[in-house]
């Protein structure tokens, strides 16, 4: 945990330098490109989603938020209030069981 911790400083600090000139792509922690080629094929392929991803980055920051909880009563809090998800349990229980179970697992 504390080889990760200190990793994860370094990271945040290089990341908050390079925001000072650049417009950056947020990435998970640790991705990594076994090559310059590699990491061009990736960006060719993904051409005009890091476009898009560039202009609606620009001028803004990363933030994350951690949330530390009962993850059985989060769940039922969100499935108790969030519109949405009421929404999708009631097409899901007009299924058929079969349909219900792999909806379900989704």
């Amino acid at each position: 945990m504390s080889w990760l911790q200190e990793k994860a400083f370094h990271h945040h600090e290089t990341v908050a330098a390079l925001y000072e000139e650049f417009t950056i792509i947020p990435l998970k922690f640790c991705t990594i490109y076994k090559s310059k080629e590699s990491l061009q094929a990736a960006i060719e392929i993904n051409k005009e989603k890091l476009e898009n991803s560039l202009t609606l980055l620009q001028g803004n920051e990363e933030w994350n938020v951690k949330i530390y909880c009962d993850d059985k009563e989060l769940k039922k809090g969100i499935s108790e209030t969030n519109e949405s998800v009421k929404a999708k349990k009631q097409e899901i229980s007009e299924l058929s069981p079969g349909r219900q179970f792999f909806e379900k697992k989704k």
